[in-house]
């Protein structure tokens, strides 16, 4: 059981960072709004997408950006 509850932790800390740095980015540029109200996607998508392409293009600065965001210092 411990190895569920460690995969589960590991999981929840990437879905509040990605959910945090949507939230961040959508201050920044606003998720568009479609004609009937909602947005075009939510704010976990949208952060992570950001970290995808991040991480993809291997930008050290931005990465080093993110985690800097995220930390509780």
């Amino acid at each position: 059981m411990d190895r569920v509850e460690k995969l589960f932790a590991l999981v929840l800390i990437a879905f509040t960072w990605a959910y945090k740095i949507g939230i961040k980015l959508n201050d920044l540029i606003p998720i568009i709004t479609k004609k009937h109200g909602r947005k075009a996607y939510s704010l976990f998508k949208y952060g992570i997408n950001s970290l995808a392409i991040t991480f993809n293009n291997n930008d050290l600065q931005t990465i080093f950006e993110l985690t800097e965001f995220s930390s509780c210092t």
